[in-house]
């Protein structure tokens, strides 16, 4: 059976928190904003582990919240793959 390569790996959302060691609320955030993708299988969450690494790599301050709602003048709607 071929070995899985590290980058090709599955984190669900948990997982995904403890590798990158933020907030839940922060993954949101990033999926948002377009930094991350995510895939929803059933009720579950699921990041490429080599998507999170990119994530550390470019790892530009995020907007906070309010700062994007003063901009836009409302809450953005978060973009997400299914």
């Amino acid at each position: 059976m071929p070995r899985i390569r590290d980058d090709e790996l599955l984190l669900d959302l948990p997982e995904a928190i403890e590798y990158l060691r933020i907030s839940r609320s922060t993954i949101y955030r990033l999926m948002r904003s377009g930094r991350l993708v995510g895939r929803k299988v059933g009720r579950k969450w699921l990041f490429y582990k080599k998507d999170l690494v990119a994530v550390v790599e470019a790892s530009a301050p995020l907007p906070r919240r309010a700062e994007t709602e003063q901009r836009t003048g409302a809450r953005e709607q978060p973009t997400l793959a299914r």
